[in-house]
């Protein structure tokens, strides 16, 4: 993954295969840094706002929009040379490349705010929150229909586990929209580096927000477990290749990873507290915002 790599993908008109999956790969890391940094900020509030943290948030924030970029053009290069055409292709193409940009532009523009003027607006996030999870939910509500619809022609319980994930994850985006936006509802419009940050973490039993936040971890859960369902499914004629064991090894690597730190996570809840720290909200919601748009 060297500069020629990279540079293949920037000068590539068409589609291509191995440099989409060497962009992917750098967004991927880009989003597991900034995920692991925001997991820990309050730890690291002082290094955050440093001059090095900006620094390193500007990079990641750099490295998305440049991958965000480049995947939504080899997308559509690969759309112009499929066989098959679906019949609203053009304006579904149309419409995401917008958003994209748009989220784009936002990122941009926050990015700029925070190192010409140390502050930012909240509604920035609120507006990307709405327009990434907006889109999401149409694209991943299509996907589902159009499994679905396969499935009545020929049964597969394959297509039936990824038009049930495809569902949650459709479901999962709405609620999310309204839990995210909510949550930013309540913060204040500008982020200083001094401002105090309030990190909700839970709701009042009974409360309509405790229950968007339960429906938002259970279909998180529930399109998860049936994408990896279904991608066992899908691969399981390759056992006899790599290996009874070593196939179930691998398979079992993302679920255990994922309902172990799920499990974590939910242990060791507490209570809302304050916390003195400038960017993490940054960090965290646009990663959501891209981190939706590549499911």
């Amino acid at each position: 993954m060297g500069s020629k790599d990279i540079l293949d993908v920037m000068n590539s008109s068409g589609y291509n295969r191995r440099g989409l999956f060497v962009m992917f790969i750098i967004v991927m890391i880009a989003l597991t840094i900034d995920v692991s940094i925001s997991n820990v900020a309050d730890i690291i509030s002082k290094q955050a706002v440093s001059f090095w943290g900006i620094f390193l948030f500007t990079i990641i924030a750099t490295i998305c929009i440049m991958g965000l970029f480049f995947i939504l053009q080899m997308i559509k290069a690969k759309n112009k040379d499929s066989k098959f055409r679906y019949r609203n292709i053009q304006k579904l193409e149309k419409t995401t490349t917008i958003v994209q940009y748009s989220l784009m532009g936002i990122m941009a523009l926050v990015v700029l705010q925070i190192i010409l003027t140390s502050h930012y607006y909240t509604t920035l996030l609120i507006l990307a929150v709405a327009i990434s999870y907006g889109l999401a939910t149409s694209l991943t509500a299509l996907l589902a229909y159009k499994l679905f619809s396969w499935f009545k022609l020929n049964k597969s319980l394959v297509v039936l586990l990824f038009g049930l994930a495809a569902g949650a994850i459709s479901v999962n985006a709405i609620d999310s929209l309204v839990y995210f936006n909510v949550v930013l509802l309540g913060k204040p419009s500008v982020i200083l580096p001094e401002s105090p940050v309030i990190f909700q973490v839970g709701f009042a039993p009974g409360t309509a927000m405790s229950v968007v936040a339960f429906v938002q971890s259970n279909s998180l859960i529930a399109y998860f477990v049936l994408t990896w369902g279904g991608t066992i499914l899908l691969l399981r004629h390759n056992i006899q290749r790599v290996g009874r064991v070593k196939f179930w090894i691998l398979v079992c690597v993302p679920i255990v990873y994922f309902m172990s730190y799920y499990v974590l996570y939910t242990k060791l809840q507490t209570p809302p507290v304050q916390s003195p720290q400038q960017y993490r909200l940054v960090c965290c919601y646009l990663s959501y915002s891209i981190h939706i748009q590549e499911i």
